[in-house]
């Protein structure tokens, strides 16, 4: 070989610069390919408890984003999303929600990420707020098909909200939330976007407001809350941590109970269904706040929240069983 050249023993091999350029392009795939999973499954703006109405009498926010909440609001309320489906002969047919994925890219299980329920100010009016990692575009239209077997067709021109015969009533919100309520009234209702109320965060695990001196609520709620005196409002505000930490707050009309802890705890093992409530809770103590207000704290294990889910999924069962009923 003459001196000064240089031999190539590997055939077709890629000069640096095409290296380089390779490189850098799987570096741009993989950065927006993050991005794209991030924004799609990862990170969302929650926005459930801006659309809580000021007359409401029951709001409770939960976000199921971490197992903690997920797991039970999986396995007792998302199958309440089968409602009224119809069996079909032979081979058994997809779910309603694996259908709507197919239709329209949207998973409940996988893009659900908090919830609002809201009760009042009537007696039957109730509205529920989905807000989560939904899929841009038109869903409504894609669903449609999927839940007119309860009824439901588009209501107005702009085919904007679906409305089933019985009147309850289904549409996206402007922030990209799905809210579906008793009657396009109370859907008018918890579609505005509001301020947001201090006893309703807008993040953390979940809170409950319910207020006694207001018309709407059921009235197995109200008998059951009874049980504590003239209670005029009952607040809790979740935490994230194993178990759940729940700050509890009793406002009450006149005076407080002097065995108000046990009553509340009474109360508890009736919602928990289970008589060794300090296992599920850990101790009850309320103790004085002033404004004739007593608050406490407890923490509830996974066995407490399977129980209040459950108990979620009859009120829920129940409501939607009114509706059906209503023609």
């Amino acid at each position: 070989m003459p001196d000064g050249e240089v031999r190539n023993d590997r055939k077709g091999a890629l000069s640096f610069g095409v290296v380089g350029g390779v490189f850098a392009l799987l570096l741009v795939l993989g950065v927006g390919l993050g991005a794209y999973i991030h924004g799609r499954y990862v990170a969302f703006e929650r926005v459930v408890a801006r659309h809580v109405p000021a007359d409401a009498a029951l709001v409770l926010r939960w976000d199921v984003e971490k197992v903690t909440l997920f797991e039970p609001t999986r396995r007792h309320l998302l199958p309440l999303l089968e409602v009224g489906r119809r069996a079909q002969g032979g081979a058994a047919p997809a779910s309603r929600s694996e259908r709507l994925q197919q239709a329209t890219g949207l998973s409940v299980g996988r893009d659900l990420r908090e919830v609002l329920v809201v009760l009042g100010p009537a007696t039957d009016s109730w509205a529920v707020v989905a807000g989560g990692s939904f899929p841009e575009g038109d869903v409504l239209t894609g669903a449609e098909p999927l839940v007119a077997d309860l009824g439901f067709r588009f209501g107005g021109k702009d085919r904007s909200t679906l409305v089933a015969q019985n009147g309850v009533a289904l549409a996206r919100v402007d922030d990209g939330a799905f809210a579906a309520a008793s009657d396009l009234n109370a859907l008018g209702r918890v579609a505005k976007r509001r301020a947001e109320d201090p006893n309703i965060p807008r993040t953390g695990a979940g809170s409950l407001v319910i207020r006694l001196d207001r018309p709407g609520l059921p009235n197995h709620v109200r008998a059951a809350l009874a049980s504590l005196g003239e209670l005029v409002e009952l607040r809790t505000v979740a935490e994230w941590g194993s178990p759940l930490p729940v700050q509890v707050s009793l406002r009450f009309k006149n005076e407080v109970p002097a065995d108000v802890t046990l009553r509340f705890r009474r109360l508890l093992e009736v919602l928990l269904l289970d008589p060794m409530v300090d296992r599920r809770v850990g101790p009850v103590v309320l103790q004085p706040a002033g404004n004739l207000t007593v608050t406490g704290r407890v923490r509830l294990d996974d066995d407490a929240l399977e129980a209040l889910a459950e108990q979620a999924k009859h009120l829920v069962a129940e409501r939607i069983g009114a509706a059906s009923s209503r023609n």
